[in-house]
């Protein structure tokens, strides 16, 4: 029976797919070939794998391919590479590549062939770019810790303050006429410190989870920075006053800053509020603001316990070491805070920063652009 017209370019199409099948699957892959003949100096590539690590077409030695690879990565896979003759089979690394706009990550996988009466020992295999696996597999990572972290917070540090707000407040509520007026106020003293302080942490907690989720939303507009300090102030003043601490604006003019005045009142709130856990009864937190041509500095200084140079460098990630530092009457913190104000400052185009001395206090200074 004679073959249909469809029939027959259908048996065709195969026929090239069976003839190109290995071809097609590799550019479907994206997959650099190679191959090297052991003891010898000259790689062999085709067109992807000169794609792949952004070189131009040309003889390809050891040394060409070696110089393209991350210096993290290169005593690794040095190493390895000379290790392929000895090893018959599979092989297989994963390393970085330096191209033209950063960093590629590359997989080779590879097969180690020895010598027959036509063949010398040689080694050939294929090249995938896996970055695009590598940031997502950061990415997971990240989510997987943030997730870890959220849970920890939740279950030690957000319930442990409530421990002290029941205690003392069963005692007020069953054994209210057994105290005397000065023990009165002092657990009222402490249940106002634990609720302020469990509030503004909850408040954290919640504004870092939409930020880690995306969901926080930026909107800069044009605002007196002057005006938010001063609101930021009043709004610690009781905060302060339970330790006796004199807060003070130094303002030097009224400037305009174009920034998300939400995320700046977040990043305002929390450093004052650190300042005031970290300082000594009887003592004076200080917020300064001072214009230098297109930006402003914005300066919270405090004369308390200080921090130490190993906790100074990690102040800004999720390190237990930091997390796990209290204030001078026992205050809890989770670092959060710290977090949100470097993700927040950075967003609106500026920079965060902290000196310090033990002993002595602590200054953390952000700038942001002027208007």
């Amino acid at each position: 029976m004679n073959e249909t017209p469809a029939a027959y370019m259908n048996k065709k199409l195969v026929e090239g797919l069976n003839e190109n099948s290995l071809e097609l699957a590799l550019k479907a892959l994206n997959a650099g070939v190679w191959s090297w003949v052991a003891g010898s100096d000259s790689v062999s590539w085709n067109d992807i794998s000169y794609s792949l690590f952004d070189q131009p077409k040309g003889p390809v030695s050891l040394d060409t391919w070696m110089s393209k690879i991350h210096d993290e990565d290169q005593l690794r896979v040095s190493e390895m590479w000379e290790r392929i003759p000895a090893q018959e089979g599979w092989f297989e690394m994963e390393f970085r590549i330096n191209i033209t706009h950063g960093i590629r990550w590359i997989r080779l996988s590879g097969y180690f062939i020895p010598a027959t009466e036509d063949i010398p020992d040689h080694a050939t295999g294929v090249m995938v770019d896996i970055t695009e696996e590598k940031y997502f597999n950061q990415k997971l990572k990240d989510a997987n810790f943030t997730k870890d972290k959220f849970f920890s917070i939740i279950a030690h540090d957000l319930r442990s303050p409530f421990t002290s707000i029941l205690g003392f407040s069963r005692l007020l509520n069953e054994e209210y006429d057994d105290f005397s007026d000065d023990d009165r106020k002092m657990m009222i003293k402490q249940i106002l410190s634990s609720t302020e302080s469990t509030f503004q942490l909850l408040d954290n907690l919640l504004t870092w989870a939409r930020s880690q989720l995306g969901r926080t939303t930026f909107n800069p507009e044009t605002f007196e920075i002057e005006n938010l300090i001063v609101e930021t102030l009043n709004q610690s003043i009781p905060q302060a006053k339970i330790k006796g601490i004199t807060l003070k604006a130094l303002v030097s003019e009224k400037t305009n800053v174009m920034a998300d005045m939400n995320m700046i009142r977040t990043v305002l709130r929390n450093l004052i509020s650190n300042a005031i856990k970290f300082s000594y009864e009887g003592s004076v937190v200080n917020v300064e603001a001072v214009r230098e041509k297109e930006r402003i500095t914005v300066s919270i200084k405090d004369t308390g316990t200080g921090i130490e140079p190993k906790t100074l460098n990690a102040l800004f990630s999720l390190d237990e070491k930091v997390t796990s530092v209290k204030g001078t009457a026992n205050e809890k913190g989770t670092g959060l805070g710290l977090i949100l104000c470097k993700e927040f400052i950075e967003k609106n185009g500026g920079s965060i920063a902290v000196t310090s001395k033990v002993g002595e206090g602590s200054k953390f200074s952000f700038c942001l652009p002027v208007r």
